[in-house]
């Protein structure tokens, strides 16, 4: 009788001999828990809106590090955007010491628009 080989390659994706089943290697991102707000967000978008462009990530073993590689540069660019919007708007420390509450409104706007600019441009692409 012929030894079954522990792993092997073929198209792409890795298998390793469990039993007598071969199963694919790869890593579920719900198994990491959460990989951060924006990239669960993108998670669930390619699961509903791009199932093929998902499952040959997941099994690629591939969709963990372009999640979080993805978490890390929206992140970035939604803190970037908030800060160029409050210095193009002039909300300033000493607007937020003279009247907190009218400062505060401000940032919710402001916070508000660079998180759909960031849904547009990074999660729902």
């Amino acid at each position: 009788m012929c030894e079954l080989r522990k792993s092997f390659l073929e198209n792409g994706i890795h298998y390793t001999l469990h039993g007598d089943y071969y199963f694919p290697d790869f890593t579920d991102p719900e198994d990491c828990g959460s990989l951060g707000k924006w990239a669960d967000l993108h998670l669930a978008f390619l699961k509903e809106h791009q199932p093929h462009a998902y499952v040959e990530m997941l099994f690629a073993d591939k969709l963990v590090p372009y999640l979080r590689d993805l978490q890390t540069q929206t992140e970035d660019r939604y803190q970037r955007l908030v800060e160029q919007m409050r210095q193009a708007e002039g909300v300033t420390e000493e607007w937020k010491a003279r009247d907190p509450m009218a400062w505060v409104g401000r940032m919710n706007e402001i916070a508000a628009r660079a998180r759909e600019m960031v849904m547009g441009e990074w999660v729902n692409r």
